[in-house]
């Protein structure tokens, strides 16, 4: 079930059934070049494909390099998931890893898991930027860079901005009903 929280997102229940899916495609793709997390990952970005597909029904996945989700056909969406023991927070940032950052795209859609253990329940649809406007607003942070909002260091070249400088969810549905009605 997918509802809207009282920030505008949008949390989804986490299914075994959305486990079971991640999990196959993480283990068929195997270590990417660039991995930030060598693989580690890759549950948790597919399981974001999950959760947006689940809330967004008119899509369906892609998963090629230059986006993972198209919607009604056209609109390319590329999601970027964070795994997270803790609820996410506005000021928490959302990255995009530099070399990833000129993916043919027409959104990047935000999204945070929560994992309780090894065990993962919920996900949040936080938001959403256009490549150009996520550029425009991010800050630019090095490997190795130290983090005070949240005390980690880089292990790769992000562009990052906060949560709170996401365009709302909501927004995004009014946009994709417009965009469906203009090109479908």
């Amino acid at each position: 079930m997918a509802k809207f929280t009282q920030e505008g997102w949008i949390e989804v229940e986490i299914t075994p059934q959305m486990i079971k899916r991640a999990r196959k495609k993480a283990k068929s793709m195997g270590v990417l070049n660039n991995s930030i997390r060598k693989g580690d990952g890759n549950l948790c970005g597919f399981l974001g494909e999950e959760i947006f597909l689940k809330a967004f029904k008119d899509s369906t996945e892609t998963n090629d390099y230059q986006h993972d989700i198209k919607m009604f056909g056209k609109l390319k969406v590329e999601i970027k998931t964070k795994d997270r023991t803790v609820r996410p927070q506005p000021y928490y940032e959302c990255s995009v890893a530099r070399y990833n950052d000129t993916q043919e795209t027409h959104a990047y859609v935000f999204c945070s898991l929560l994992r309780e253990g090894k065990d993962y329940k919920k996900g949040y649809i936080l938001g959403y930027l256009t490549p150009k406007s996520y550029k425009a607003k991010a800050q630019q942070m090095k490997a190795g860079d130290f983090d005070p909002s949240n005390g980690m260091i880089f292990k790769a070249n992000c562009l990052n901005v906060a949560i709170s400088d996401l365009n709302n969810i909501n927004k995004f549905c009014k946009k994709m009903i417009e965009f469906k009605d203009r090109f479908v």
